[in-house]
């Protein structure tokens, strides 16, 4: 080390004034890049984190407060009781997606997912019962049909209810949505973080819709929603929204399930 030293020293100091000057520029310029390009890095990356679109449901889904769930067996009924009145007055009708419940108001959105085949569907509540203890729900043909649910296999449902109005009550100027899908968790998401492809004030109508979107965009985080408010709305009809996630016009300041809690 001492001997390259003293080579290195014994070259310099035959090199003129000016070959002296332009060794010492170049390795202050040399210095100055590298940790200007450091420091950018690092800015660079920061404010990525913190101003990113790729935020996922999660960061702003507020579900835990309104989600509901239960586990039991299904049931079915069909052409002995069609075009009969149920107990919401509506007329049962075997080949729409509906089903009877024994508590869930009238007009409930419920995912029902046959845990014998893996099958899921969403369906409409507009009749009570079943009223054998075991069974937990009582599904139209249709329904049945479409989940395998043709006997009493054990099931999972699950809504979305609005028993928690203070929760999204703290954010007033800010439309929320229940958003239902046959296998993507259900997720009560701000309107901003939602792209609609299509609405329909009929649920059947609205759920075929829905199939069809997700047949066309695989890859897409669709789903059928409706307003937070939907059961109380003093209007005669329900909007069903076909949506699709899409927070890139959605900047708050901090994730809004975030906020939640402080």
């Amino acid at each position: 080390m001492i001997v390259f030293k003293k080579i290195i020293k014994k070259y310099y100091t035959m090199l003129g004034l000016r070959n002296k000057f332009l060794i010492l520029l170049f390795c202050c310029l040399n210095i100055s890049i590298s940790d200007g390009v450091k420091v950018s890095a690092q800015n660079e990356n920061t404010n990525f984190s913190k101003f990113t679109n790729t935020l996922s449901e999660i960061d702003f889904d507020l579900s835990k407060y309104y989600i509901y769930s239960e586990t039991g067996k299904a049931s079915w009924y069909g052409k002995k009781f069609h075009n009969r009145k149920t107990a919401s007055g509506e007329k049962y009708n075997m080949f729409e997606f509906s089903a009877a419940h024994k508590s869930l108001p009238f007009g409930t959105i419920v995912r029902i997912n046959n845990l014998e085949t893996g099958k899921s569907l969403i369906v409409r509540i507009n009749d009570r019962g079943p009223f054998i203890r075991s069974r937990i729900i009582d599904l139209s043909y249709s329904a049945a049909v479409e989940t395998n649910s043709m006997g009493t296999p054990a099931v999972k449902i699950e809504a979305l209810k609005n028993n928690s109005k203070e929760i999204i009550e703290k954010f007033p100027n800010t439309k929320y949505y229940f958003c239902y899908s046959f296998n993507l968790p259900l997720v009560t998401l701000p309107e901003g973080t939602l792209k609609k492809l299509a609405s329909s004030i009929d649920f059947d109508e609205a759920l075929n819709l829905y199939k069809k979107f997700t047949e066309l965009y695989p890859s897409k985080k669709i789903y059928l929603a409706v307003e937070s408010d939907y059961l109380e709305s003093n209007e005669n009809f329900t909007s069903y929204f076909i949506c699709h996630y899409d927070p890139s016009d959605f900047k708050p300041v901090l994730p809004i399930a975030e906020n939640i809690t402080n």
